[in-house]
């Protein structure tokens, strides 16, 4: 039972930082879409913030079920800021794309990790997503390279 107890807490630990990591990106890929040219490019980098939102969700949700509560995240939008805008594009989009592989290496261990199968699908979607993204920035690097 305490066993229990520990790998809930080390759980909802875990989605509480990634979902701030979340909220973080989603800020500065926001702020990345202004410097975009092409419609395309603004587009799929559209696409990239509706999966991020997707993912707020399903951590909001697996938060939810093994606390009982709704998430709130430990740092504010004010607190997150805009970041997107101290350094030239072709480097935050650099950023974006380690970040992301980052983001689906975390969730890889995160799935491994886990028993439960239900958090593992959640884990290894979001990894997916991830791994995605990645290649959707690496895109978007080499055309503003």
């Amino acid at each position: 039972m305490n066993n229990t107890v520990n790998v809930n807490e080390e759980i909802i630990n875990l989605i509480t930082v990634q979902y701030d990591i979340t909220k973080k990106e989603i800020s500065d890929y926001k702020a990345l879409r202004g410097q975009l040219i092409d419609e395309n490019d603004k587009n799929l980098l559209d696409s990239i913030l509706i999966i991020k939102n997707k993912h707020l969700k399903m951590l909001a949700d697996l938060y939810y079920r093994f606390k009982g509560e709704r998430l709130t995240a430990l740092k504010t939008d004010d607190e997150i800021g805009d970041t997107a805008s101290e350094s030239c594009l072709s480097a935050k989009l650099k950023e974006a794309v380690l970040a992301e592989l980052e983001n689906a290496e975390t969730y890889r261990s995160l799935t491994a990790d886990f028993l439960n199968r239900s958090v593992r699908d959640t884990f290894s979607e979001i990894m997916t997503d991830c791994q995605n993204n990645a290649l959707r920035f690496s895109l978007l690097l080499t055309k503003y390279s």
